[in-house]
């Protein structure tokens, strides 16, 4: 299963209907070892740590490439600056 999203000002494409755990999170670099969440700068041992984490991003990818951790980083501060301040809706 493929969802198109607009995250600021591009489209992306969510794969799969994953869950959400470390393991499957955009935020997490697993390059390096053991592997880093960037967004909460914490080792992450197992991959079930996550579970319930508010800052859990699905791995977005673009041109059929996944982003890097730092990209979806990027992303999700561009989200969350875009609602800041906006105040309540009326």
């Amino acid at each position: 299963m493929e969802v198109v999203s607009k995250i600021g000002n591009q489209d992306c494409t969510i794969r799969g209907g994953v869950s959400m755990n470390c393991s499957y999170c955009g935020l997490l670099d697993t390059k390096v070892s053991p592997s880093y969440c960037l967004r909460l700068k914490k080792i992450v041992n197992n991959g079930s740590e996550g579970d319930h984490c508010i800052y859990f991003l699905k791995e977005l990818y673009e041109d059929g490439e996944r982003l890097t951790p730092q990209q979806h980083l990027l992303k999700q501060d561009q989200d969350f600056r875009s609602k800041k301040m906006q105040g309540p809706l009326r």
